[in-house]
């Protein structure tokens, strides 16, 4: 036996937590524009005020555009809001209606955990300032409602919600994407042009016999590099991009933030394509006269494009940018493009990290929380420092020689609060196990045990296999979809009969 260490940290929920359970709708006024990505209002507003299609308009019958350059027709139609406005408004929400003897965590969605009872339920309304001083703010309303009373430490509800606790905590230094966590930087340069990686934290909780644990785990990303973005297109392609280039582009970096710099304050969209044609063709009429991309921001901003033989970008519905006015935003996921490239397979070589190195990483994002306030609500112990136990090493097995795994005693027990399999469908998914447990070299026993026990009582079933095939291997548990008896079932295989 050696010493081992696993990135598993030892934590200690706090005694007899009640946590309170409430489903948040947050949406914006409806008298409003829709909101960008930084929860501000998306009309054209700037010094001169909006323009109008009787100001400039598209030739051909299109629409105007707007001091960014973009359509300025009125669009009342709501995007959704993104994660980072919702967080935004809720923050605001929380220090206006939320006693400060009350800690609340959010998942940037649709659930709110609480560890006092609020006094209310229903609507509030929220008025948020715009980002980046820009005038006025936009009116939302939050909506909540109770949905449950959690006190059960081994509730699979109970655990998702000191999961949203954990990683609420880890909120003033990381941004979500996807299920990890990522410091809002600009990444490591990596060795393939226009892609720097990234660290991203996964946190969870796990009951387990000795109590509960943070399994801590990181593991690297890809994006785009935050440059301007005639920069990146020109890292991507490895070579100057041209105007018949929009097809690729749009292929490789739709759906990419980007952010502008030309108005006051930078303003954020995403893109939608690339035009066919260049700033200095696409044609729109000014005030009765004709006049190009790259015309219009010389006579509205005093700007001269180095570039007007490249593209525009257009995010909505033809309100186009020029391309080197545009900078990549942080965090921007690439393996799209990548594909599209031919890069992905090169580039997948750059997310293998030494064991060391990711568990230091895992340690150091659990000292980084480790003195949080809000944490200790929930918590009133947090290493950060790892278990320790003692393991045998077995010893690696040749798949050449032979199968992985013989599985000689395994057992199928029928767990559904409805409607119970039939014994032909038993034996059906018994084979099924059987055929699956081959393609990964494991032999299963071809002879299996089917049992019924009484599951009103979880505990007692599982202590009667125990009891009854005290040699079995493996127990398949079948239940029906988003059965009550899950979280039991697992919590009290894992920690109480193992």
């Amino acid at each position: 036996k050696s010493e081992s260490k696993p990135n598993f940290f030892r934590v200690a929920v706090r005694e007899n937590l009640v946590l309170h359970h409430y489903d948040v709708t947050i949406a914006k006024d409806s008298s409003q524009q829709a909101t960008d990505d930084a929860g501000c209002s998306a009309s054209s507003n700037n010094e001169h005020g909006p323009l109008t299609s009787s100001t400039i308009t598209k030739d051909s019958s299109q629409q105007a555009t707007d001091d960014a350059g973009c359509s300025a027709s009125s669009n009342n139609e709501h995007r959704p809001l993104s994660r980072g406005c919702k967080n935004r408004v809720f923050e605001e929400f929380c220090k206006q209606n939320v006693p400060k003897d009350v800690v609340a965590v959010y998942d940037g969605e649709k659930n709110m955990y609480t560890t006092q009872t609020l006094p209310y339920h229903g609507q509030k309304a929220v008025s948020l300032s715009r980002l980046g001083g820009r005038e006025g703010s936009d009116k939302f309303s939050v909506d909540i409602r109770e949905v449950a009373k959690l006190s059960h430490i081994g509730h699979q509800a109970m655990v998702q919600a000191l999961d949203v606790a954990i990683r609420h905590a880890y909120s003033d230094t990381r941004v979500p994407v996807g299920k990890l966590l990522f410091k809002d930087d600009k990444g490591l340069w990596s060795q393939i042009p226009g892609i720097v990686t990234s660290g991203g934290l996964f946190t969870s909780l796990r009951i387990c016999q000795g109590g509960p644990l943070i399994n801590a785990d990181v593991a690297q990303g890809l994006f785009y590099n935050p440059i301007k973005l005639y920069s990146l297109a020109r890292e991507l392609l490895r070579r100057a991009p041209k105007e018949c280039d929009f097809e690729i582009l749009t292929t490789i970096l739709k759906g990419v933030s980007i952010q502008v710099n030309h108005l006051k304050p930078p303003r954020k969209y995403v893109i939608k394509t690339f035009t066919k044609e260049s700033a200095q063709k696409l044609p729109f009429v000014r005030e009765g006269r004709h006049i190009t991309v790259k015309e219009y921001f010389k006579e509205r901003y005093n700007i001269d494009l180095k570039y007007p033989s490249l593209p525009c970008v257009d995010v909505d519905r033809d309100r186009y940018l020029p391309m080197e006015l545009c900078t990549v935003s942080n965090l921007q996921k690439c393996e799209t493009g990548l594909k599209k490239l031919g890069q992905l397979e090169n580039a997948k070589k750059l997310l293998q990290t030494k064991p060391a190195e990711k568990f230091k990483a895992a340690t150091d994002a659990m000292v980084e929380v480790a003195n949080k306030s809000s944490l200790r609500s929930f918590f009133t112990e947090w290493s950060d420092s790892p278990v320790e136990f003692q393991a045998r090493q077995l010893p690696s097995n040749d798949h050449q020689t032979g199968p992985q795994m013989n599985v000689d005693s395994w057992i199928i027990v029928d767990a559904c609060e409805e409607k119970k399999l039939s014994w032909p469908e038993i034996q059906v998914l018994a084979r099924e196990l059987i055929a699956a447990g081959k393609n990964s070299e494991v032999i299963m026993n071809q002879q299996y045990v089917y049992q019924n026990y009484d599951w009103n009582y979880p505990l007692n079933a599982l202590r009667a296999i125990a009891d009854d095939y005290a040699k079995v291997q493996i127990v398949f548990v079948i239940l029906n979809k988003n059965s009550s008896r899950y979280s039991k079932i697992k919590y009290y295989a894992e920690t109480e009969v193992g």
